[in-house]
């Protein structure tokens, strides 16, 4: 039994790897230390990174304390 559930858990991390592949939109993280962070997709990376900074600050962080790790376009 628990091999079938592994096999499963391949080929479905398998098909999701697959379609994000072929999107070809921007990804971005944003955090603040110890407080929080944010990670979003959008079509272009000006996009990620505003809704990512505004993730990090909807979970607590203040806008002067959240700051972009990580942005790239294209995300897959």
């Amino acid at each position: 039994m628990i091999g079938r559930v592994m096999v499963a858990f391949v080929f479905g991390a398998m098909a999701q790897g697959a379609v994000a592949q072929e999107w070809a939109g921007a990804i971005a993280f944003a955090q603040a230390a110890e407080q929080s962070s944010g990670v979003a997709t959008a079509d272009t990376v000006e996009e990620a990174i505003a809704a990512a900074l505004a993730e990090c600050v909807a979970g607590g962080a203040r806008d002067e304390d959240c700051t972009i790790s990580a942005a790239c376009e294209p995300a897959g």
